[in-house]
């Protein structure tokens, strides 16, 4: 069975993997569209968002393109500035590629949902870092807190990619249970509660 297309044509998939190319780049984001966006330009001292990072569609398939708005800045320079290659910015067809490294404004723009909110005391996410065995090195990520019943936090998740497949790790210590115990009484006072897949799923219900 064919993909379902979505916006502009491009499948769940192709979109899934730009949010995740798009994580690569730290600092403000301006979003245009679910293909379009503006970031701060790692190839100069950027102060305002410049760097077009567009998903477009050629002859060749899916990739991203690039455009420095304010200095011009060179494709070789923004590429060497973050650690990507030309490769990484041409979709692989379909086999789903961890773009590792997330930041909470990357997480909010992916999820279209209030960075206010996200950092609120009630869910409480915070910019971090967490090291990746298999690339040998500390990776942005966001840390999501789990707090029990009461209210204490116990254990930490951190969400490493926007997409992809490998997207988590747990805190060194950290057991598994379940996300969002500390709203447990208004289920209680509602009469009701939603069982989720993900903690993303619950902001989002929140």
């Amino acid at each position: 069975m064919l993909p379902k297309k979505t916006t502009n044509g491009f499948t769940p998939q192709t979109l899934d993997w730009y949010e995740g190319v798009l994580s690569q780049f730290p600092g403000e984001h301006r979003r245009k569209s679910k293909t379009d966006a503006d970031v701060i330009c790692p190839a100069h001292d950027d102060h305002n968002p410049s760097l077009g990072v567009d998903l477009r569609q050629n002859g060749a398939g899916p990739k991203v393109v690039l455009n420095c708005r304010s200095r011009g800045c060179g494709y070789a320079a923004i590429l060497g500035a973050i650690g990507l290659t030309d490769g990484d910015l041409k979709f692989n067809g379909g086999v789903s590629v961890t773009a590792y490294g997330c930041t909470l404004e990357a997480y909010a723009a992916y999820k279209n949902l209030p960075l206010e909110f996200l950092t609120s005391d009630d869910v409480a996410l915070v910019d971090g870092s967490c090291y990746v065995k298999a690339l040998g090195k500390e990776i942005p990520a966001v840390e999501i807190p789990y707090a029990d019943q009461n209210g204490e936090q116990v254990a930490t998740r951190y969400r490493i990619s926007s997409g992809g497949d490998d997207k988590f790790r747990w805190e060194r210590g950290s057991k598994t249970i379940l996300y969002g115990l500390h709203r447990l009484e208004e289920a209680h006072d509602a009469g009701y509660v939603l069982l989720v897949e993900g903690e993303s799923d619950c902001h989002t219900a929140w």
